[in-house]
C-alpha cells in the first residue's frame, strides 16, 4: 500500500469511535446542565446545617455561644462544598470544550489567508530563508486542516480517550453526594422531628401561637426535605448515564440507534433532576 494511502487509512482509523458532531452537541447541553444542578446540591449542603441552625436557636433556646459554635461548623461545611463546587467545574468545563468543539457555528480560521499563503510561497522563495517559508507552509496546512470536520472529529476523539477519568470524576460527584450531601439531609430530617416533638411536649400549651407557627415550617420543610432528597437520587443517576453516554460515544460511534437512544434517556435524566430542584429549592 503507498504511504498516503497508508495515511489516510490510519487517521480513518483514528476518527472511528468518535460520534458524530450533533451527538457530541446533545452530550454537552446535557452534561452542562447535569453539573448546574450538582452546584444546587452543594451550595445546599451548607444550607442545610443553617438551616437546622435558625430553628433550633428559637426552639431549643440556644446559648450565644453554642450558636456561635454551631454557626462555625457551618461555615467549615460551605467551605467544603465550595471547594467540590470547584471540582465540579471541570464538569462543567468538559461539556464547554466538547462542546466547542462540535459546535457547527464555531468561529474557524480564515481559509482564504491560508490558502493565499501557500499560493505564493514559491514567488516569494527569493525573498525569505527555507526556514521560514517552511514554518508558514506549516502553519497555513494547520489553519487549513482546522477549518475540517475531520480535524475536529479527531480533536474530540483526544477529549472521549479521557473516559477513565471521567469515570473517577463521576466517582468524585457521587462520593460527595452519598457520603455528606444526602447524609446532612438525614441529619436536618430527624432533627425536624425531634423539634416538632419538643414543641409539641412542651411549648404547645405554654406558647401556642407561636409553636403552631414553628409545626407549620417545619412540617413545610420535611416536604422540601423529601424533594431534596429524590433531587439527590435522581442526580446520582444522572451521573451514571453521563458515565455510559460518554463511552458510547467513544466506543459506539456507528450505532446511531443506540447513541440516539442513550442521549434520549440521558436528557430525561436531566429533565427529571431540573423538575426536582424546582419542586425542591
Amino acid at each position: 500500500m503507498p504511504i498516503k494511502s497508508l495515511l489516510i487509512a490510519l487517521f480513518v482509523l483514528t476518527l472511528s469511535g468518535c460520534a458524530s458532531l450533533p451527538a457530541v452537541q446533545k452530550y454537552s447541553v446535557q452534561t452542562r446542565s447535569l453539573a448546574d444542578s450538582i452546584d444546587v446540591l452543594a451550595q445546599d449542603s451548607s444550607a442545610s446545617c443553617f438551616r437546622r441552625l435558625a430553628l433550633d436557636v428559637p426552639v431549643k433556646g440556644l446559648s450565644n455561644d453554642t450558636r456561635l459554635s454551631y454557626a462555625a461548623d457551618c461555615d467549615q461545611l460551605k467551605l467544603a462544598g465550595n471547594h467540590f463546587i470547584q471540582f465540579n467545574g471541570i464538569t462543567r468545563a468538559y461539556g464547554e470544550l466538547l462542546g466547542q468543539l462540535a459546535d457547527n457555528q464555531r468561529l474557524f480560521p480564515d481559509e482564504a489567508s491560508a490558502k493565499n499563503a501557500l499560493a505564493n510561497l514559491n514567488t516569494a522563495a527569493p525573498y525569505f530563508n527555507a526556514a521560514q517559508l517552511n514554518a508558514v507552509s506549516a502553519l497555513a496546512n494547520l489553519l487549513l486542516r482546522a477549518s475540517t470536520d475531520a480535524y475536529r472529529r479527531n480533536e474530540i476523539k483526544q477529549v472521549l480517550d479521557r473516559h477513565d477519568d471521567i469515570v473517577q470524576l463521576a466517582s468524585l460527584l457521587k462520593s460527595f453526594i452519598n457520603h455528606a450531601y444526602l447524609p446532612v439531609l438525614a441529619n436536618e430530617s430527624g432533627n425536624l422531628d425531634s423539634l416538632e416533638e419538643l414543641l409539641s411536649d412542651r411549648h404547645l400549651k405554654t406558647e401556642p401561637l407561636r409553636a403552631r407557627e414553628l409545626i407549620e415550617s417545619i412540617k413545610q420543610q420535611k416536604i422540601n426535605l423529601t424533594y431534596r432528597q429524590k433531587s439527590a437520587k435522581d442526580v446520582l443517576i444522572a451521573i451514571d448515564a453521563m458515565v455510559d453516554v460518554h463511552a458510547a460515544l467513544l466506543k459506539n460511534a456507528d450505532n446511531d440507534k443506540l447513541l440516539i437512544e442513550l442521549l434520549q434517556d440521558y436528557a430525561g435524566k436531566i429533565r427529571q433532576v431540573r423538575n426536582q430542584i424546582q419542586f425542591a429549592f
